[in-house]
């Protein structure tokens, strides 16, 4: 053992390791997790299942198209610009030309 292996301790330092290794490892088990994620068999459709409880402030149980509609604010009207007419803009005092730096 030489001088450049002990540590203060009298134990062997670890070497350093491959840089290259390491990635090709990590990259293989990557492939594998990913690989082991496919689904291998069908995809089989859901049984049909109950439907949600009725509302309490209805009187009657909403059929699906029901509840896929969206609700209009979701989607509202188009409104008018509320500026009909293009109007002169007041002078601004604090509008001032940008100063020189010279």
């Amino acid at each position: 053992m030489d001088s450049a292996a002990v540590t203060t301790l009298g134990r062997a330092a670890r070497p350093t390791p491959d840089p290259s290794r390491g990635g090709r490892g990590a990259v293989i088990l990557l492939l594998l997790a990913l690989a082991a994620c496919g689904k291998v068999g069908k995809l089989t459709p859901v049984a049909p299942q109950t439907a949600p409880p009725k509302p309490v402030a209805m009187s009657v149980q909403p059929v699906p198209e029901d509840m896929l509609r969206l609700p209009p604010q979701s989607q509202p009207n188009r409104v008018d610009d509320p500026v009909e007419k293009s109007q002169e803009r007041p002078d601004d005092p604090f509008n001032l030309p940008p100063t020189s730096r010279n």
